[in-house]
């Protein structure tokens, strides 16, 4: 089969020149060197981060203050002051499982637009036919904001990095499926058993936090989530940590760059049968086109 896709030139702020057809068997070709040619499933892959919460403005606000402070010291700052003025905000309980900002809001509503402008018949990417969400407010709101995908699923696995922090703990199942605006969104595979962690997490934080080389693991299961759904096109509602993990690792992009709030990147990603991934990108994000060809 073969991907077509056309030469033009896109009204995001950039311009794209893509050949005029391209087979799928050149996902491996030495011109992108990543995925296998060997792969079972080619999956089309949107990655969007959440757009701006209210416990970001805050850690910004703290960093600032620490910088500031610093510089009419004439002393430069050390790391662990800024990490400590960070933790002093996350441990705020009023920002447990934080929403988004205002901006934030208008972010989600952007990175729709962007995920529609991508395609279009200009760019020939499909349309996500399934969204998976993390099941924090701040990712659902993006969800629901967005509005390109009537099938969203709720999912634990693509939660934030378990830091014990309460912005970083959601809400129960039953308190989330009776939001008016989560109301078209499918909780089933979050249950009480979910909520039974999540409370753990709470009471002893400590002795549950995952560092980066546990949730790069749990980043390697989106593998069988590519290759649970039928869809060719699915989108990753998800946060910075987790996706950092993810194309550092399984999707082996060592080099890529955090994401900023509602970036969209694209990628296609090869799933072997063993559940290794690797990433073609197909969009690069923060209106950048990819060094690979758009396939």
């Amino acid at each position: 089969m073969q991907l077509q896709k056309k030469r033009t030139t896109a009204k995001l702020g950039v311009t794209f020149s893509f050949p005029a057809t391209e087979t799928e068997s050149d996902l491996g070709s030495p011109a992108s060197s990543t995925a296998g040619s060997d792969a079972n499933v080619v999956k089309q892959v949107f990655l969007v981060r959440h757009g701006e919460a209210v416990h970001n403005i805050a850690e910004k606000e703290a960093k600032k203050r620490v910088s500031d402070d610093a510089k009419e010291s004439g002393v430069p700052v050390p790391d662990e002051m800024i990490r400590q003025a960070r933790e002093s905000v996350l441990q705020n309980a009023g920002f447990k499982d934080a929403g988004l900002s205002e901006a934030g809001k208008e972010q989600a509503r952007a990175a729709g637009a962007k995920v529609r402008a991508l395609t279009t018949a200009a760019f020939g990417l499909k349309r996500p036919e399934v969204m998976f969400v993390s099941p924090l407010q701040r990712t659902l709101q993006t969800a629901a904001l967005m509005d390109c995908c009537g099938d969203v699923h709720v999912r634990e696995l693509l939660r934030e990095r378990v830091t014990g922090f309460p912005c970083d703990t959601r809400s129960r199942v039953d308190e989330l499926r009776e939001r008016q605006t989560f109301g078209c969104m499918n909780f089933d595979h979050l249950n009480e058993f979910h909520d039974l962690v999540h409370e753990s997490l709470e009471h002893d934080a400590l002795a549950h936090v995952e560092d980066k080389p546990k949730l790069r693991l749990r980043a390697a299961k989106v593998a069988d989530l590519l290759l649970e759904t039928e869809a060719e096109s699915i989108c990753l509602v998800t946060h910075k940590g987790f996706l950092r993990e993810l194309e550092r690792g399984p999707f082996g992009r060592p080099s890529a760059s955090e994401f900023a709030n509602s970036e969209v990147r694209v990628c296609w990603v090869a799933v072997s049968a063993d559940g290794t991934m690797q990433a073609d990108v197909a969009y690069a994000g923060q209106d950048q086109p990819a060094a690979e060809t758009l396939r």
